[in-house]
């Protein structure tokens, strides 16, 4: 899906929030549906993920703290798509089902092209 530009929480991505591998699994594990595999976790392929967004629903958003932003162009990397949720809100979810370290692994990837910004909750996200 053709978009201008994406946002994402910082706190979203592995790369910024939480480091430690099990902590973002638990972070994962509370937003997608998972199953178990030979003692593996896997995320089914559902359409759910990590919350996106656009600027203006951004903007629309009272929260304050480092935002990732992606311009247009960025190209997720392959196993992952984008999902619209509402108007303006979006999910980045796994296309097939996966292993979630994998899915970390990918989310990981997406967070090295990140432009982090700051966003203060009383202003606008600007370019």
């Amino acid at each position: 899906m053709p978009l201008s530009e994406i946002y994402i929480a910082s706190d979203s991505l592995p790369k910024y929030g939480l480091h430690k591998s099990e902590k973002t699994s638990e972070l994962l594990t509370a937003i997608l549906d998972t199953t178990l595999l030979n003692d593996r976790k896997i995320i089914i392929a559902n359409g759910k993920g990590v919350r996106i967004f656009n600027q203006e629903r951004i903007n629309q958003l009272i929260q304050d703290g480092w935002i990732c932003r992606f311009p247009a162009g960025t190209t997720l990397p392959e196993g992952l798509k984008i999902v619209e949720q509402s108007p303006g809100e979006f999910y980045i979810s796994p296309e097939r089902n996966m292993a979630e370290r994998q899915f970390i692994a990918l989310l990981k990837e997406m967070s090295l092209r990140a432009i982090t910004i700051f966003k203060r909750a009383d202003r606008a996200v600007q370019i």
